[in-house]
């Protein structure tokens, strides 16, 4: 090492030792602009190939779940309640609103509810029902009587019973309405099956003032229902129990569900007439539900009398009756091969005499050694 030293010094070794790390970082530098380069490469290819490419696993979707649509079928029930009143006042509000023993009274508070106006008072009640599996509305009210009609803010006022029948989830679906209901009873068409019927009231009421001390009766709502006068065949969803009625109702069983049965059947026997086609023969009287009955021996297989009494003897050779071979002991629990016993000079293939050993297989003749023969050694 001295004699290195005496032709190169330290600061010739610091120059060799920094133009070592310049290459490295200039390698580097280089590697990694190759790689970034790469990498833009990639991402151009990718960006132009993006509208040609297809992944199946991100573009998969289930066409068909349990929240599409299945038609179901349901009758008339004439004049009974598929909602009634009760469960109708689940669902009400009301302004000026009281209610007792399911009847919904709308009175006033004896405050003006009109802008600029001096006794005028506002009444309004709202339902919200579930109108899906009803076709008609049925409402009992009673008007109160007195003043019905008045002026205040210098406008003309009465006490006509506005009725608006909408569906509560879409303002743009289609609505009944009236602007003069009587009282009794009426049974209204609904506009539509809508899961969130909004069945709406109102009424304005003059209020007792300075010289004119008469006033309007209250509003008496009795009953609101929902009833299902003719058939409906209606959406809903695959796991509403009614999206298949065949399965939720069987193929037999009760004779209210045969009756239905019949029906739907007869209602598309009326579809095919109509298009033309050949309707089914097919009736309810031909459907039977499969009966768990016992098994039946048809061809009387299991009367003989072996599978009747004990069970049979496994050593009994009495079923065949053909085979005369006796059967040869040995000792203990062992059976010795058909014929006669060993070493006895019979002719049983099991006895030792009569077997062909290697060594006896050439009478005449020397035997060729055995396997695994080695000569002798000298």
């Amino acid at each position: 090492m001295s004699r290195i030293l005496r032709h190169i010094s330290a600061k010739d070794l610091r120059r060799i030792h920094q133009k070592k790390l310049s290459e490295q970082k200039k390698l580097a530098a280089q590697k990694l602009k190759e790689r970034q380069e790469a990498e833009e490469e990639r991402r151009q290819i990718e960006e132009i190939a993006r509208p040609y490419k297809s992944n199946w696993r991100s573009e998969l979707n289930e066409m068909m779940t349990t929240a599409d649509m299945g038609m179901a079928y349901y009758q008339a029930q004439g004049d009974a309640d598929i909602v009634d009143n009760a469960t109708a006042l689940i669902g009400f509000e009301g302004q000026n609103a009281a209610v007792s023993g399911g009847t919904v009274t709308l009175t006033d508070d004896g405050d003006n509810d009109i802008a600029n106006g001096t006794h005028t008072a506002f009444r309004q009640a709202f339902y919200t029902v579930d109108g899906s599996k009803s076709s008609h509305l049925k409402i009992t009210i009673s008007k109160g009587g007195g003043t019905s009609s008045w002026t205040d803010r210098g406008e003309s006022w009465d006490d006509d019973v506005t009725l608006v029948v909408s569906d509560a989830d879409d303002f743009f679906a289609p609505t009944y309405d009236t602007y003069n209901l009587t009282s009794g009873t009426h049974i209204i068409k609904l506009p539509g099956n809508y899961k969130n019927t909004m069945v709406y009231l109102a009424q304005f009421a003059k209020l007792a003032s300075d010289g004119s001390p008469g006033t309007t009766g209250s509003l008496k709502i009795y009953n609101v229902s929902f009833q299902r006068r003719t058939p409906l065949n209606v959406f809903v969803s695959l796991d509403d129990p009614d999206a298949n009625t065949f399965i939720r109702g069987g193929l037999g069983g009760s004779e209210e569900r045969r009756k239905r049965l019949k029906d739907q059947l007869e209602a598309s026997n009326d579809l095919m007439d109509k298009l033309g086609l050949e309707p089914s023969k097919t009736s309810p009287g031909d459907i039977k539900l499969a009966q768990a009955l016992p098994y039946t021996d048809m061809d009387d297989a299991f009367d003989d009398p072996y599978y009747k009494g004990p069970p049979p003897d496994i050593d009994d050779d009495s079923d065949f009756p053909d085979l005369d071979i006796p059967l040869a002991k040995g000792k203990g629990n062992k059976i010795a091969a058909a014929g006669n016993p060993r070493g006895t000079g019979g002719k049983s293939a099991g006895d030792p005499e009569n077997i062909q050993w290697p060594r006896n297989k050439y009478p005449n003749k020397k035997a060729p050694p055995g396997p695994g023969y080695r000569p002798p050694t000298a």
